[in-house]
């Protein structure tokens, strides 16, 4: 696989940034004067190429999925074997757009319904495929990973009698409803499936920008500063349809102990360009030339009046 094809599915459109002849030139002189910089490229090169090849593999579960279709969701199956599917949601997406997405998203939405049922879930095929947890266990929600919406989130004896864990009866014929069970009834699960669409349709425009993270990165920070309803990405998606069924506000709710975690963690990938800039501010801009003996500036030990 080529170096530039394993930059785009791991990066998006920004890993092309990375082939840029100065871009290339730049990063060969700091590999050849910097130990932690020839590292950091010898790393680069083992973990973009085996993120592109997990991609692949997942390319390659998403497209068996939609080869041999997965069993409908909340399909009604009946202690005689015998299974009676519910009408599939129709959503109204643009057919061109709706195979490019299709297409952008197959690596983690294979990987999504691979890592499910490495961990024991069920899968089943709505407007998209779906992963969830199988009796006794009740599904109460989930998050889109890619196209594959995965029910994560359960709720212990959750609903009423005839309807816990998806049960119900039609015809005096005891069923399973198969699938996460979400939803009540016709109408919720064709609003609940738009809501998930246009999360599809945001996951699709970041994976193309950045790569497959940029969407799971952004949403989190996100809702670290405007949880649950107040999320950009769920009020953009709708939130009547998505479940959430009232509206706190648009202001901020800070959840603190997750944006210090976020700040940590930032401290933590930035320390060596915020150690460099330390030394600037205390000493001036010469201090952000001088490195230690086979270091570059940024890689370079001390912090403030203290290095090279």
């Amino acid at each position: 696989m080529g170096r530039g094809l394993c930059l785009l599915l791991s990066l998006g459109l920004l890993g092309a940034v990375w082939l840029l002849p100065s871009v290339r030139r730049r990063r060969a002189r700091r590999a050849a004067g910097c130990r932690r910089c020839a590292r950091n490229a010898r790393v680069a090169a083992v973990v973009i190429p085996v993120s592109a090849l997990l991609l692949v593999a997942g390319a390659v579960v998403r497209t068996q999925a939609a080869v041999f279709p997965l069993v409908p969701c909340s399909a009604h199956v009946l202690a005689s074997g015998a299974v009676v599917p519910e009408p599939v949601p129709r959503v109204s997406v643009q057919p061109t757009w709706d195979a490019a997405r299709r297409v952008v998203l197959s690596g983690v939405s294979g990987l999504a319904l691979a890592g499910g049922r490495l961990v024991g879930m069920d899968a089943c095929q709505s407007s998209q495929p779906v992963v969830f947890w199988r009796p006794p266990r009740t599904s109460a929600g989930g998050s889109i990973v890619g196209e594959t919406f995965v029910a994560w989130n359960v709720v212990d004896n959750g609903g009423r009698p005839s309807e816990r864990h998806g049960f119900g009866i039609m015809g005096e014929q005891t069923y399973l409803r198969f699938g996460p069970n979400i939803t009540r009834g016709p109408e919720e699960n064709a609003a609940l499936a738009v809501h998930e669409s246009r999360h599809v349709d945001q996951a699709a425009v970041l994976t193309t920008i950045g790569g497959p993270v940029v969407m799971p990165l952004l949403y989190t920070v996100d809702d670290a500063f405007y949880p649950a309803a107040r999320n950009h990405f769920e009020r953009a998606a709708g939130l009547d349809a998505g479940g959430y069924r009232t509206s706190p506000g648009t202001e901020p709710d800070p959840q603190w102990a997750v944006v210090g975690g976020i700040v940590l963690l930032l401290a933590l990938v930035l320390r060596t360009r915020i150690r460099l800039l330390s030394r600037v501010l205390a000493r001036g801009r010469v201090a952000g030339g001088r490195h230690a003996p086979d270091r570059c500036p940024r890689h370079s030990p001390g912090w403030f009046g203290a290095g090279p």
